[in-house]
């Protein structure tokens, strides 16, 4: 998450989609007075912030400073929903339990198939649920969706620019012409995709349901 009052514009931050490299051109033009956090926990003192926290939990987060977020700008970066959850599933491993690698508990000799990982894993969400549409829950992968980053209670949309991963030179461009800058974003934390099994109809339609804005942008 990164909000930049310098320029007026505020990232959010989904998983997996390439935010690490745009936080890290964000930092690069942040000036005193903007704020960022990276890690859970970060402010104890705040902790309702997170770094993947949602685009109302955010505004909501700015109204009580007395912000006026109407003046702001808000963009995040999205990914195919399969690849999304392809390069989750390689970054935290989930084991045979369903935990994942920063559990105490974690059993990394016994990992689970991505397959069944699909079908019966879930992923959390903070302090921000009270802020997302109540088809948001922590018991699928619903919380890692566009809905779940975008939109409030109402299931209305709060984010002003959403731009692909897959076509990140857009975001670029885009970025470009707000700081008046040539803008290059480095991709890191990148996973092999050539590894990626084909799904079966049935976790295709699971993905589907769990991601209904992003299986539409990328007609799945």
């Amino acid at each position: 998450m990164r909000i930049l009052h310098s320029k007026k514009l505020i990232f959010i931050s989904k998983p997996r989609c390439g935010s690490t490299s745009v936080r890290r051109f964000l930092d690069s033009q942040m000036q005193e007075g903007d704020e960022k956090c990276d890690y859970g926990n970060e402010f104890p003192n705040m902790p309702e912030l997170h770094p993947h926290m949602s685009a109302p939990a955010v505004h909501s987060y700015l109204c009580k400073k007395g912000v006026d977020v109407d003046k702001y700008t808000t963009f995040t970066i999205t990914r195919h929903p399969v690849a999304m959850l392809w390069s989750y599933y390689n970054y935290f491993k989930p084991d045979v339990n369903y935990r994942y690698n920063y559990s105490p508990e974690y059993q990394s000799a016994q990992l689970l198939d991505f397959s069944c990982w699909l079908k019966h894993g879930h992923v959390g969400i903070g302090l921000w649920r009270e802020f997302c549409p109540d088809f948001i829950t922590g018991n699928d992968f619903s919380p890692l969706s566009l809905e779940a980053h975008a939109n409030d209670k109402n299931n209305i949309n709060l984010i002003d620019k959403v731009f692909k991963l897959e076509s990140l030179s857009e975001c670029e461009a885009w970025l470009g012409d707000f700081f008046d800058i040539n803008v290059d974003i480095d991709a890191v934390n990148q996973s092999d995709s050539t590894r990626m099994p084909k799904l079966s109809e049935e976790l295709l339609d699971k993905v589907r349901s769990e991601f209904a804005v992003e299986s539409i942008l990328y007609k799945i």
